[in-house]
């Protein structure tokens, strides 16, 4: 089994079944597309600093991408973003991710794994 066929197990086995995988190397278009919006909040302001994957991972060479749904069975009128209802979506997802990445640095001792939400520097998109 390759790699990405390893990840793809390990989250499913905990109920992930959005998720894939891509290379660390951004289409031109992106970076033209990011100068044309604007500023992000809580982004930084310098355009390469989000696509630059070595800078947080010397020698990232992959991304292994998962799906987190937000939405939980609470259907109650709020006036409250349905993101923000349950716990801390960021703690969450993380304890997720350090399973799936204890799992593969056991498999894959010499290399090294990094994982991120969305209160990284790197693009999300």
């Amino acid at each position: 089994m390759n790699p990405k066929e390893q990840f793809l197990e390990a989250a499913n086995a905990l109920g992930l079944d959005a998720c894939g995988a891509c290379s660390v190397i951004f289409e031109d278009t992106l970076e033209k597309n990011l100068s044309r919006t604007g500023p992000i909040p809580f982004a930084p302001p310098e355009i390469r600093k989000r696509l630059s994957p070595e800078e947080l991972l010397p020698g990232a060479r992959s991304f292994f991408v998962i799906l987190f749904p937000y939405k939980t069975e609470d259907e109650e009128q709020a006036n409250i973003a349905l993101y923000a209802r349950p716990r801390d979506y960021h703690r969450i997802n993380h304890r997720y991710m350090e399973k799936i990445e204890e799992e593969m640095k056991a498999l894959y001792p010499d290399e090294s794994f990094l994982s991120l939400t969305d209160t990284s520097p790197m693009v999300d998109r």
